[in-house]
């Protein structure tokens, strides 16, 4: 196996590695959840298949501009991610969030509390939104991580093999 070969199936490997991290080390670690975009409605700022590490945050400290994903309504696990277009403050104090998708022509036709709220959106990453759709769509979605730890392997398998062929037969130094 050549150098470059080596450095290739390397860098994949850590490229993996990397992506892996990003997408459930850091948001486990960070108490942050991924969602995926399954909607043109945030395009082109977030397309359909991207998926956003949302952080939680205090209503308090969210302004116009910000990307939140919020609860669709009370006891459903639906939420919808969009931009914060406008922030009420009633007379007792009590906010409330105006949000719209970027690609779309009108606000939302409700207004958000702020008990809805999950979170801002932290970071994203393109198309690893439609990998994680994919993978809770039943037996097929099990391939996925399954797949994943295939390529895992067989990346470290060829840069192990290919430090051991080093170890046994070093080149000589040029000088």
């Amino acid at each position: 196996m050549g150098l470059i070969s080596v450095g290739v199936t390397a860098g994949l490997l850590c490229l993996v590695l990397m992506v892996a991290a990003l997408a459930v080390v850091v948001p486990f670690v960070t108490g942050s959840q991924s969602y995926s975009i399954l909607t043109k409605s945030m395009e082109p700022t977030y397309p359909p298949g991207t998926l956003v590490v949302v952080r939680p945050v205090d209503p308090a400290n969210l302004r116009v501009g910000s990307v939140v994903t919020f609860q669709v309504s009370s006891g459903d696990d639906t939420v919808i991610t969009h931009r914060i277009i406008g922030v009420t403050v009633n007379s007792g104090g009590s906010r409330s969030f105006t949000t719209m998708g970027d690609n779309n022509a009108v606000a939302d036709d409700t207004t958000v509390r702020p008990e809805q709220i999950r979170g801002e959106v932290w970071y994203a990453l393109p198309w690893l939104g439609a990998v994680a759709a994919l993978r809770a769509q039943g037996a097929f979605g099990a391939l996925i991580p399954i797949l994943g730890g295939l390529l895992l392997l067989i990346g470290a398998f060829y840069v192990i093999t290919w430090i051991i062929e080093r170890l046994r037969h070093p080149h000589p130094q040029s000088g």
